[in-house]
């Protein structure tokens, strides 16, 4: 079964095929480039790489639906929960979620038990 994040690395491969890339200093969570972020946080899934859940939830809170989803994606491959956070949602449900998010990164909380399973 393909997952969201499985679909949104696929998109942001076609999309790139013909693309120059970034520097490596500028790919990464901290790139201009909303595509590098989205493909530096499904790395992060992939490696299920817990130091980056604050970059992560930084990026919940982006402009972008895409960059959102894959965000949430990741975070939930990572941590086993979404914390009630869903990307389509408007946004005062959002900052909610995030802030839910923000505590958890705060209090440094050990992931996944009890939570929400991903909808």
């Amino acid at each position: 079964m393909r997952t969201n994040l499985t679909i949104a690395i696929g998109l942001l491969g076609a999309a790139g095929a013909g693309a120059c890339s970034l520097p490596p200093e500028e790919a990464g969570f901290d790139s201009p480039s909303p595509a590098e972020r989205m493909l530096a946080a499904a790395a992060a899934a992939e490696q299920r790489d817990e130091a980056s859940v604050p970059q992560l939830v930084e990026m919940l809170d982006s402009r972008d639906p895409a960059v959102r989803m894959v965000a949430q994606e990741s975070l939930y491959r990572i941590t086993g929960t979404t914390l009630g956070y869903r990307y389509q949602d408007p946004e005062r449900d959002r900052v909610a979620a995030i802030a839910r998010w923000e505590a958890r990164v705060r209090e440094n909380l050990p992931a996944g038990a009890g939570d929400r399973p991903n909808p």
